[in-house]
């Protein structure tokens, strides 16, 4: 059977190694880099670390405005599956990579299997939640990554026949580096920063009451801010490096070495869906810096907190959290939801 895989972003190459594993001696299979995430941090590191075969093809989609990005995905997918004739495609998440690369496929009758099917923000402002809609609706074959999100594809209408397996495959990842990550790092001294998605860069005075609020609080605890590409241009463009005086800058980091961050910090400051997954893996609590969250499950005995819910703020999360640490320790240590170690195998038997 020849199978097409479809990566481009930071999330996409963590999360699919596992599946590529597990599939690359039982299949011919096909790795497209659409190169959405192209710096070497955010792709070419994550190939070498979690020892991902070379792409065979790059698509170089790259940067650009939604449409721009996604049309270019899909036409040059299109091209590439009429040569290559792939039997099924793989994609996964809620990425312009994978919208572009189901439309292609749907429209040429390939059969689409969709890893972290479900997940609903209930926010049709979010790109992401467009996206994930949309792929949701041309699958062939879903597989979610929590019941909740099963649940949310029963609700659409989705036959339960279509459903595989349930659990997350960045478990067998972050398995794969468990001896890698680092324990010469002192716990619990610092919170582990990440701010990338466009509703947080692109608003410019939610951007400077976030930086402003983290250079506050790094006066009492260490801020370490590993500062996405994008995020970086913004803070440059709004003349907002002042606000960064008392926070550790850091450039994008690996996948281990954000692996050994999450796990002896804290607590995660980040509005990633990918962090809040391993920070609940790893077992350290989170503040998410947006109003909403695909992961509902973890909004729980105070393991995560939305920054920016109704009447909540940064401060008011941590307050919360300092309060309340050691339950919010041991809620997110209970809530085992993506599945266990072993669930990429399952995914590729069903």
């Amino acid at each position: 059977m020849r199978i097409v895989i479809v990566v481009g972003t930071r999330p996409t190459f963590i999360d699919l190694a596992p599946l590529i594993h597990n599939l690359k001696d039982r299949s011919e299979l096909l790795i497209y880099n659409t190169s959405q995430h192209y710096d070497r941090e955010m792709s070419d590191i994550f190939i070498e670390q979690l020892n991902i075969p070379e792409p065979y093809r790059d698509l170089e989609s790259k940067s650009g405005t939604h449409a721009q990005q996604t049309s270019r995905i899909m036409v040059r997918c299109e091209e590439a599956l009429i040569e290559d004739r792939p039997d099924i495609i793989i994609v996964k998440g809620d990425t312009n990579s994978a919208l572009g690369a189901a439309l292609a496929a749907a429209k040429l009758k390939i059969p689409i299997i969709h890893i972290e099917a479900g997940c609903r923000a209930f926010d049709r402002t979010l790109p992401e939640e467009i996206n994930r809609v949309i792929i949701t609706h041309i699958t062939t074959l879903h597989f979610p990554p929590t019941m909740n999100c099963k649940n949310n594809l029963l609700r659409e209408g989705i036959d339960e026949d279509d459903i595989g397996v349930i659990g997350h495959p960045v478990v067998d990842s972050i398995n794969l580096l468990a001896d890698k990550i680092s324990n010469n790092i002192h716990k619990n001294e610092y919170y582990y920063v990440t701010i990338h998605r466009d509703f947080n860069t692109d608003n410019k005075d939610r951007l400077e009451h976030i930086l402003s609020t983290l250079n506050e609080v790094a006066e009492d605890r260490d801020v370490i801010f590993a500062i996405h590409p994008r995020t970086k241009k913004k803070i440059e463009e709004y003349g907002f490096n002042k606000l960064l005086s008392n926070i550790i800058i850091k450039p994008p980091v690996d996948y281990i070495t954000s692996l050994s961050l999450i796990k002896h910090a804290y607590a995660v400051i980040t509005d990633s869906g990918g962090l809040t997954k391993e920070s609940c893996i790893l077992g350290t609590p989170l503040i998410t810096l947006r109003p909403n969250t695909e992961w509902i499950e973890t909004l729980q005995g105070y393991a995560n907190q939305l920054a920016f819910a109704d009447g909540n703020n940064i401060l008011e999360c941590i307050k919360r959290l300092d309060d309340h640490y050691e339950e919010a320790k041991e809620s997110i240590r209970r809530l085992n939801i993506f599945g266990k170690v072993g669930i990429s195998k399952h995914i590729v038997d069903n």
